[in-house]
């Protein structure tokens, strides 16, 4: 049974753990504009792929280890895209509140604390993802190489011989 690289669970777990804390800030913040909306989305994009990630590296099937960890690392980049935007919604709306050219409710300050920190949680969550998926791509490529030089048996099936007459 393969398991997980160690780099490979310890940032995953990191991960999880910043998608977590963005979620959490995201939602103190999130009367101030709607399109902060899009946390929650990535977030449980995040978790159920992590959560299938993982499962299927632990997966006894060869097959399925193999099939699926393609999957693995183009998720992983995908996932940082979709990272990359929720940091630019994030960074938009920080910036416009700073400069007052988006109106928050009242009981907000102009400079927020809250949107800053989820903004650099957002700047670091990507940098975590992509090293995930280039973790796993690694991983990939050497699987492949270990399976083209690994021996293959060939079963003969025929019933000939030499020498003998039947």
């Amino acid at each position: 049974m393969q398991t997980l690289p160690h780099p490979f669970f310890l940032l995953t777990c990191v991960s999880l753990l910043v998608s977590t804390a963005i979620l959490i800030l995201g939602a103190l913040v999130l009367p101030i504009t709607p399109a902060l909306w899009t946390i929650p989305g990535a977030f449980v994009i995040t978790a159920a792929y992590h959560v299938t990630s993982v499962l299927l590296s632990n997966s006894g099937n060869e097959r399925t280890r193999q099939t699926y960890s393609t999957f693995r690392f183009v998720g992983a980049y995908l996932l940082s895209a979709i990272w990359v935007g929720v940091l630019t919604i994030s960074l938009t709306f920080t910036i416009s509140l700073a400069l007052g050219t988006f109106e928050a409710p009242k009981t907000y300050p102009k400079i927020n604390p809250i949107l800053i920190t989820m903004s650099a949680f957002c700047l670091v969550h990507p940098f975590i993802l992509g090293a995930i998926g280039v973790i796993l791509h690694k991983e990939r490529k050497q699987e492949q190489y270990r399976e083209k030089w690994k021996w293959k048996q060939q079963i003969n099936t025929s019933n000939w011989s030499v020498g003998r007459d039947y």
